[in-house]
Order: C-alpha cells, then structure tokens, then sequence
C-alpha cells in the first residue's frame, strides 16, 4: 500500500455503476484500502451483491439502488454521501482520530478530517453532487471515471474546493461486459461484435482487480490522468488527435471493420 493509499484508509467511497465491471473492482479495492464503500447501480440485487462480497471480506460497505439518470434519485445519494462521510473518521498523518462502530456497522463521528471518494462510472451530475456534498471538509477528494474530466478539475480549481478530480481510461479489464448474458433482447447483428470484444477481452485484457489496483494507487498519488494500459491509450489518443488535426471526415477504421465483422 503506498502512502497515498494509506491516506485513504478510514475515508468514504461512493461508486454508482459498482454492480458489476471495472465499478464493482474499484469498489472492493477501496473497501481492502480501509474505505467505507457505498455500492450504488440501478439493480438493487447487483449493487447488495457486492456489499455482501466486501462485509464477507472484512469490509465495510452499504448499497443503494440509483438510476443515474433520475435527479430525485442524486438528492438521495448526495444526501447518504453527506451523512455517511461526516459520520466516518479518518486516519492521516496529521490527526489522530478513534473510531467507534455499532452493531449494525454504521460508524459514529468522533472526530477527523475525512477523504471521499467519488468514483462515477456514468454520470457526470452524479460525481459533482457526491464531491459537492462534502466539499466543506478540509480532506475530501474526489474523481470520476469519464472521459471530460478536464472542466470539472478546472470548476473545483476556480471554487477552490478541497477536490481533486482525475480521468481515469481504463483500458480493455477483463469484465463480464461483453458476455453473452450481458447483451440479452439485443438484435442478432450485435451478437458478432460481441463475441469479437470477449474474445479480445480474454487474450489481450488486463485482470480486474490488477487493474483496478492501479487506478486507485495512481489516484491516490494525486494524478490528473490515470492509465492501467498506457501504451494502449496512447495509440488511441493520438488516432483520435491525427483524425482532428486532419479535420477529415468520421470513417470506420481498420481495426473497427474487423470487430464489426464488414
């Protein structure tokens, strides 16, 4: 566990998405980092799976059902970031603090600065209410898993709020996502992209939770960008910059036409 890891302990995770894929690794990495883990998705029976991996584990965690797309939902979460985050103590190098649990695991506030974490497979509201709730603590940190990270870094700079926020590409993690289950009701002609993906998946992908050790040890240390396969978000990076800079017209790459099978 590396220094910054260490500073997470004791803190709060918020992940939506967390039933399943990259959200459910990164909701028990942060759980064996010491973090109190609120495991949101929009399946109640995926998101109470999880949580009952990590208290069998050892961790501390709670479910919520949300819909990320439902606003009344994002009050709620906000407001059980708000009151699980001041009701958590943390460990750091600067103050000492103890910590007292009752029977149900629910934790009582004793005193501390705290960390949260606000990892948003999703959406982008979603991240900025779970940060904002707890912006008026003096070591909460948040992040989320989107490719336009970039405006909200600058919003919590020019609010100078006590916020980090990182983009984090993930890269090709070996997920259930490509599954044959996974595309149920889905027409017949996305049955081949599929197979294709998991098959890719299976001989090039990056184990789950080696990946997701990596995202959380470089968001942990503070980086803006954050990469469990650098060389591969390189080469996309700069297909994405030449397709710009030559301001041509979208067209189906080599690579594309061979997963879509035309």
């Amino acid at each position: 566990m590396t220094t910054g890891e260490n500073k997470l302990k004791g803190g709060v995770a918020v992940v939506t998405g967390a039933g399943a894929g990259i959200g459910s690794g990164l909701a028990r990495r942060a759980a064996e980092l010491g973090m109190t883990v609120i495991v949101t998705d929009v399946s109640s029976q995926s998101a109470e799976k999880v949580c009952q991996e990590i208290i069998e584990a050892g961790g501390k965690a709670e479910a919520m059902t949300i819909d990320v797309s439902i606003s009344s939902n994002l009050d709620e979460l906000a407001e059980a970031v708000y009151i699980t985050s001041t009701a958590t103590s943390v460990s750091s190098s600067t103050t000492q603090e103890s910590r007292r649990w009752d029977s149900s695991g629910k934790s009582r506030l004793h005193a501390g600065k705290h960390h949260l974490i606000s990892i948003c497979m999703e959406s982008f509201t979603a991240c900025v209410r779970s940060c904002l709730a707890c912006s008026h603590q003096e070591k909460s940190a948040g992040l989320r898993i989107y490719p336009r990270s970039g405006p909200l870094f600058l919003e919590m700079q020019l609010k100078k709020a006590p916020i980090h926020v990182s983009s984090v590409i993930p890269g090709m993690l070996k997920t259930s996502i490509f599954d044959a289950s996974a595309g149920k009701d889905e027409p017949e002609s996305a049955a081949q992209y599929r197979t294709t993906m998991r098959e890719m998946m299976k001989e090039h992908g990056m184990d789950l939770d080696a990946g997701c050790r990596l995202i959380m040890e470089q968001i942990a240390a503070g980086n803006f960008w954050v990469s469990t396969q650098p060389q591969m978000a390189s080469e996309a990076l700069r297909s994405q910059m030449k397709f710009m800079e030559g301001q041509r017209d979208p067209e189906i790459g080599e690579a594309a036409r061979y997963i879509l099978g035309v």
